[in-house]
This record gives C-alpha cells, structure tokens and sequence, in this order.
C-alpha cells in the first residue's frame, strides 16, 4: 500500500462512520492528498535525502528502501516543529535511530543536519553538509510525507543544479 493510499484509507477509517465529512469532501480530499505527493518511478541513487516530520513512518520506509539497495548514503535534515516540540531529540537524530533499529550501518550516513525547520532551510542545508563532506551525488531520492513531497521536490529543483532527484 503507497502512502497516498494509506493516508486516505486513515482519513475514511476515522471520518466516513460518523456523520460528518460527507463524501464529496473526502473525495476533494483525496483529490488534494493525490496533487501534494509526487509518485515518480523509483530508481537506484547515490543519495537518500530523508526530510524530518513527525511522521515515523519515513524513517521506516526510508531504512527500507537503503536496505533494499535504492541508495548507498543517507543524509537526513530536521529540527522540531510545532507537532513534536515534546521530542527529547531533534527529528533528524530520532530518524536516524530509528533507521539504524531497522538496519542502516552507521557508515552510510551523512552529517545530520539538526537545524533546519522548514523544507527551503531542509534544502539550503543539505548542499552545505554535501559542500563540506565533498559529496557529489548525481541521483538523489527525496523522502518526505505524501503531502510535502511537491514542496520538497519544488525547492529541491530550485536549488541544485546537476543532481537528479526522484
């Protein structure tokens, strides 16, 4: 199951028993669930940028798809935000934990990045470590929830110039 479907099977799970939202609005929901995340075909890179949230689960998929051969190196960016200010650790440091839980070696990652929180401030430091660690990545795979995908890959593409991003 994709995350946009996952999403959107949690939205009905919770809403279409009880009397309110009706329908319609479920399915302009989904609609706007559908245009936020960025569906491309996956395809093995140099770079696994994993953008930090709240959301667990990307640390998850994204240790799954290092394990399954789809990047040889992990850099993960993300401070707190308004949904996790509770968090002992920063996003980037739980997201590598839980990543390393689940079978990343400590080698494949990058510098964290514990700074940023926002996706432009994600992007402008994930060029910095890559500057400072002399990395050259040509293909990069974007981690981010389903609705910030197109935000991610938007600022992305602003922002670099040679390296290809899925």
């Amino acid at each position: 199951m994709d995350n946009n479907t996952q999403a959107s099977e949690i939205y009905k799970a919770k809403y279409e028993k009880s009397s309110s939202p009706s329908r319609e609005i479920i399915e302009v929901l989904q609609q706007v669930i559908d245009f936020l995340s960025v569906q491309d075909e996956l395809k093995r890179a140099d770079l696994l940028v994993v953008f930090g949230s709240p959301d667990l689960k990307v640390a998850e998929r994204a240790a799954e798809l290092y394990k399954a051969g789809y990047a040889k190196h992990v850099i993960i960016s993300g401070n707190k935000g308004r949904w996790n200010q509770d968090w002992v650790k920063t996003e980037a440091e739980t997201f590598k934990k839980i990543m390393v839980q689940n079978g990343v070696p400590e080698e494949a990652f990058l510098p964290l990045d514990k700074e940023a929180t926002n996706t432009g401030a994600n992007i402008q430091n994930f060029i910095k470590i890559l500057k400072a660690e002399k990395a050259k990545p040509g293909k990069i795979i974007l981690m981010q929830t389903p609705v910030a995908q197109r935000r991610a890959w938007a600022n992305f593409v602003k922002d670099f110039e040679e390296e290809e991003a899925y």
